[in-house]
């Protein structure tokens, strides 16, 4: 976390955007302990950096990685699947059964998903693998990233 706290000090909003777009796309990063540190570090700050550009450019972050996240799993994840699913226990009818649930339940998954760890990173790749629409994966990834950023952020400002 220290060298985190030299970046988020050094390049500020730069860092906050780049780290959840990091941590969104799979690459292992603690995005809550970041936006606590954030929220910490702001209320020390005393007006050198803005809460609320803070939350915007996190929610943006955590929004557009999951977005990209979600292009990969449409564009590339299917084929990959069905190749290499079989030896995770992937069958064409459980495929079936998981895309045809995560469809109908696409939205809340994504939105109730940016809160537990894990399934936040996992959830754009099913939502693109099993062809949710982009717009209520887009809606549930904008609102879903605003509360969550808020949430945590301000938690301890």
């Amino acid at each position: 976390m220290e060298h985190i706290q030299t970046y988020f000090y050094a390049y500020g909003y730069l860092t906050v955007y780049l780290f959840l777009f990091a941590g969104l796309i799979g690459i292992p990063s603690a995005e809550e302990s970041f936006m606590i540190f954030v929220g910490i570090a702001l209320s020390q700050l005393h007006g050198t950096m803005n809460v609320t550009v803070c939350i915007i450019l996190a929610a943006a972050g955590s929004a557009s990685g999951m977005t990209t996240a979600y292009l990969i799993g449409y564009y590339i994840g299917k084929p990959f699947m069905m190749k290499y699913g079989k030896y995770i226990g992937l069958t064409p009818r459980r495929w079936h059964k998981a895309e045809t649930r995560f469809k109908k339940h696409a939205f809340w998954a994504v939105f109730i998903g940016y809160f537990i760890p894990g399934v936040r990173q996992i959830n754009p790749y099913l939502a693109g693998l099993s062809r949710a629409r982009f717009f209520t994966f887009l809606m549930a990834a904008l609102s879903g990233a605003s509360v969550w950023a808020t949430t945590f952020i301000l938690l301890v400002y």
